[in-house]
């Protein structure tokens, strides 16, 4: 245990640096008292750019070295140092005191072991906690403001753009200051706002965010804050909307006091120039939502070429393998008729080897027909146009749905006479509307996309590369000219000593891309 005289020096400074206590400051009172009250710092604990309000940060494993024995004293060079929360800083007082350690005011001469220093330890730090109310009040008026002007709330660089009307302040380089008669405001950087506009382009085609890093990196282009990309950042960048003109905000219905790390987020109008137009913003954001519809950890491939392209053409169920033996035929299954047993064909079981040979036939006569290529031509034209209109529709309602979450989210940031309930059950309701519009828009687009595409190449190395090419590989290229394969029984359903399905007389057909979805 050290010795008695031996003190730790705890400095902190906050984020919003109020009152502008410099750590040099802190410690030259702290080592002042210690050396005149006969203690020596045997240790330096520093929480840099930390906020008082909570104890998440180096203060509390000090706390656990005092009940651990290890530290007897901690000199703070006023209490508001230790917390600005009064409840929570007056806790962990009594967890250093009821283990026979001290906290000590450098600038506050209090004896807490009397009955009015204990009393005005306890008024320092609810002043402490007011004055950080108020520090909170005025960030929230400038953060009000800041959306006001169509600015984001807490400044910062952003990719793809140049911050004018700030510089870097000559006495400290993590922060800015205004530039005077200028107006702070953001515009695209010549050379990387297209790489911006290219970043959302290219995962709209179907690029990852790792993909698109790595190509980031390879060219030497940096992130922000200088460094190497990764997947995650790419999509933060991506989904900020930023470089479609938008500003990402901490939802005002949210009550947690960490907006920053906080998920619940809603867009709003920024006052700079959108890198690329509301057609790819919705692009974008439609393949998001495609892959928020399936979250998780990442999937294998398909293991066979019709795996998830199969349908129970009597319950529109999907066909899938179930428990075939090891070495046995794979055998598809009517999935409904597995779980539930309501099917109304009583339950469809086709071989893998019948579904392959359909879709090799469709393709190979489809190829060499051309008569039948010219229908597909006008077919799959009128079909893409109709996804198109609907996907232009959409895209025109979900920019509506975004313009109402973007006028109750400034609503409610200028407004703290709005009811929170008033506040949440629309912006609920919105977010509802806005949703099912993404997962239409996104059905909409796919549908666009696969009945534009020419399907002659992509069935010409269908047919070329079946037998060399994995099965992951053909699913993906059938899924871009078939739309299912549906399967019907045409004879009885014969089930084998267990009770299980045995491949029956079916009726096999492949609808293509450009036919489109009943219902």
């Amino acid at each position: 245990m050290p010795d008695q005289a031996d003190a730790v020096g705890y400095i902190r400074v906050s984020q919003a640096r109020e009152e502008m206590i410099s750590p040099a400051l802190q410690k030259a009172s702290v080592g002042q008292w210690a050396r005149a009250n006969g203690r020596r710092i045997a240790e330096w604990v520093e929480d840099l750019d930390a906020t008082g309000r909570n104890f998440r940060r180096k203060v509390e494993s000090l706390i656990r070295r005092v009940e651990h024995g290890e530290v007897r004293e901690i000199i703070v060079y006023r209490y508001d140092r230790w917390g600005r929360n009064a409840s929570d800083a007056l806790a962990n007082i009594r967890r250093v005191e009821v283990r026979g350690g001290t906290l000590v005011s450098a600038t506050e001469p209090l004896d807490p072991d009397t009955a009015i220093g204990k009393y005005s330890r306890t008024n320092a730090l609810a002043l402490a906690e007011m004055q950080s109310d108020i520090i909170g009040e005025n960030w929230k008026a400038v953060r009000v403001h800041r959306i006001e002007e169509g600015l984001p709330p807490a400044g910062r660089d952003r990719f793809g753009y140049r911050r004018l009307g700030r510089v870097r302040s000559e006495t400290d380089p993590k922060r800015t200051r205004k530039v005077a008669g200028e107006d702070e405001r953001y515009v695209p950087d010549a050379a990387l706002g297209p790489v911006l506009a290219g970043m959302y382009g290219a995962y709209a085609a179907g690029d990852g965010g790792p993909v698109i890093a790595r190509r980031l990196n390879e060219a030497g282009i940096p992130n922000t804050y200088g460094r190497r990309w990764s997947g995650r950042t790419v999509l933060g960048v991506l989904d900020s909307g930023f470089g479609a003109g938008f500003l990402r905000l901490h939802s005002p219905s949210c009550r947690c006091r960490n907006g920053t790390k906080c998920r619940n987020k809603v867009l709003a109008p920024g006052g700079h120039e959108a890198v690329i137009s509301e057609q790819e913003w919705e692009a974008y954001r439609a393949r998001r939502d495609e892959f928020a519809d399936n979250p998780g950890h990442r999937r294998p491939g398909p293991v066979y070429p019709v795996s998830g392209i199969v349908r129970c053409g009597h319950c529109g169920g999907a066909l899938v393998v179930t428990g075939n033996p090891k070495g046995a035929p794979v055998n598809f299954r009517c999935s409904r008729q597995r779980h539930t047993g309501d099917c109304p064909g009583g339950g469809v079981s086709v071989p893998l080897a019948a579904l392959i040979e359909a879709v090799r036939e469709f393709t190979a006569q489809l190829a060499e027909d051309i008569g039948a290529r010219a229908a597909v031509t006008k077919a799959r034209t009128a079909v893409a146009s109709g996804a198109r209109g609907d996907a232009e529709r959409i895209a025109a309602e979900l920019a509506a749905a975004d313009r109402k979450l973007a006028r109750l989210a400034v609503l409610a940031a200028e407004s703290d006479a709005l009811p929170a309930s008033a506040w949440e059950d629309a912006a609920r309701d919105a977010r509802a509307g806005r949703d099912m519009l993404g997962k239409q828009l996104a059905a909409a687009t796919r549908e666009a996309a696969g009945a534009s595409s020419d399907p002659l190449p992509v069935i010409t190395g269908i047919l070329n590369d079946w037998d060399v090419l994995p099965a992951a590989a053909l699913n993906q290229m059938l899924r871009t000219v078939i739309r299912y394969v549906q399967v019907r029984r045409t004879g009885p359903a014969v089930r084998d000593s267990k009770g299980h399905f045995l491949p029956q007389a079916t009726d096999i057909e492949v609808i293509p891309k450009w036919v489109p979805e009943e219902g």
